[in-house]
């Protein structure tokens, strides 16, 4: 029988990981934004940048003075400062749930929030979301 020598197989791995390979969602960093959404209207923009690929998602941690308020999210690629690929769009994002879990590579990202045609504003609604992202 032959044996494998751990030494190569732990070389390999060290050296994957050193190359910016897909990072698991169980190592994100988190951010907090904050931002209010008029009647009818967005919020504003919030970047963020990663620095490896992996996955990133969005979830609206509070949102006063209408806790039940489902609002919109928008989930952009920045390209020279203007956020204009939209990646992912979620108009049912609640309290207390990821929403827009998408696949990211290194590079500055936006979101927003916007007024949802599901819920239809008739005060401003000030939130917070986190993003987790690699």
């Amino acid at each position: 029988m032959r044996r494998i020598g751990l030494l190569p197989l732990v070389f390999s791995a060290l050296s994957l990981a050193g190359c910016g390979g897909v990072s698991s969602p169980s190592q994100n960093q988190t951010q907090t934004f904050t931002g209010t959404v008029m009647p009818g209207g967005t919020g504003p923009v919030h970047q963020f940048n990663v620095s490896r690929n992996g996955e990133m998602s969005v979830r609206m941690t509070s949102v006063t003075p209408t806790a039940s308020t489902i609002l919109g999210t928008l989930v952009s690629q920045s390209l020279n400062g203007t956020c204009n690929v939209a990646l992912g769009n979620e108009p049912f994002t609640g309290l207390n749930r990821d929403v827009l879990q998408l696949p990211v590579q290194k590079a500055t990202y936006c979101v927003q929030l916007y007024e949802s045609n599901v819920s239809r504003l008739t005060q401003a609604q000030t939130y917070t979301i986190q993003v987790s992202y690699p």
